[in-house]
């Protein structure tokens, strides 16, 4: 069994300062090594750009970025790790080259530069996954997309919210601009406002599954899901137009009866008497844990965020405590409930 290698990157105190000098470390052969690395932010800023290319990696020995325990958001940008390009360097925020990589618990922000194109998270390799991040707010007229997985099949894309505030020049949330790959899952995600389509694939894409999407605010003359007629898997999507795909459909939903706020500082995570509550499927495992980090129990609700039932547990950093009051309860102490 592969040995995972789990190091801390922060400005001070940490095995490494920068993410640069944690990928860096990486041994070039995982497979040989026999070791998976894991690097784990904290609740700080980090301004570079990330890539993870080159190295030699298989189902077992891979490598994750990912947030420590106790510092991750609560599904509200702005409450974890955030990785802000703007601050020191431009491009794409994340690219990702090696098979088998998984991007998890980040908020990603102020990517790309004006005229660029650039996306959030780029994907070019297979069996991928990117899950429980918060993606918002591209430098102004960079035009990229949140999330792009052109480049590889496989791939597991969920529990992700991707955003962009006022005005937007993001033309897609999620995005597959290549259309030749196949069994890309999309589930559980939220994506709100953009300047052309919310979720769009490309029309010779097959197999892909988009299941329990929450889509708002596309542009005009655009569309919620632009996904084309491939041979694709679809059902419990929810838009604010009619083209939410497949069966048990929720078309033509309000944003603004969805989400806790869609002005000011945007948190969209979902309100008491939204249409996303329990309007979804049961995916099961491994999408059975919402962008709080709350297990996923009973009836489930569409996009990233799960309101939290009464009696779950909900976890306060270091220990579990049950909780029997509303649903939509928000408590300041905890790192995966409403703040």
């Amino acid at each position: 069994m592969a040995t995972e290698v789990i190091r801390s990157i922060k400005a001070s105190g940490g095995d490494y300062a920068t993410i640069a000098l944690w990928t860096a470390a990486i041994p070039a052969n995982l497979v040989t090594a026999d070791e998976q690395w894991t690097g784990e932010l904290y609740n700080e800023t980090y301004a570079e750009t990330v890539s993870i290319s080159g190295h030699t990696v298989d189902a077992t020995r891979f490598i994750k970025l990912s947030v420590a325990s106790g510092q991750r958001h609560n599904g509200k940008q702005g409450t974890g790790a955030v990785i802000n390009p703007s601050a020191g360097s431009t491009g794409t925020g994340i690219s990702i080259s090696d098979q088998y990589t998984v991007i998890e618990w980040l908020e990603l922000t102020d990517w790309g530069s004006s005229g660029w194109m650039s996306s959030g998270i780029v994907i070019n390799a297979d069996n991928c996954t990117i899950r429980f991040n918060i993606v918002h707010d591209e430098v102004a007229d960079n035009s990229g997309s949140g999330i792009s997985y052109g480049g590889g099949s496989n791939c597991k894309i969920y529990r992700n919210i991707v955003y962009e505030t006022g005005t937007p020049t993001m033309r897609n949330g999620i995005h597959d601009g290549n259309g030749w790959f196949s069994g890309n899952i999309v589930n559980n995600n939220t994506v709100h406002n953009f300047s052309e389509n919310c979720i769009h694939k490309d029309v010779a894409d097959v197999n892909t599954t988009y299941q329990n999407n929450c889509a708002t605010n596309p542009g005009s003359g655009f569309s919620c899901f632009a996904i084309g007629s491939g041979a694709s898997t679809a059902s419990n999507n929810l838009s604010s137009d009619a083209t939410a795909p497949g069966t048990s459909a929720q078309i033509n939903k309000s944003a603004s009866n969805q989400f806790i706020s869609i002005s000011g500082t945007y948190d969209l995570r979902l309100k008491a008497g939204a249409d996303c509550i329990d309007n979804g499927a049961n995916l099961g495992s491994p999408y059975d844990t919402g962008i709080q980090g709350n297990a996923v129990t009973g009836t489930w609700d569409i996009g990233a965020d799960e309101l939290i039932p009464e009696g779950q547990p909900i976890n306060l950093k270091h220990q579990c405590i049950p909780f029997f009051g509303s649903r939509n309860w928000r408590n300041p102490f905890s790192t995966i409930v409403r703040s």
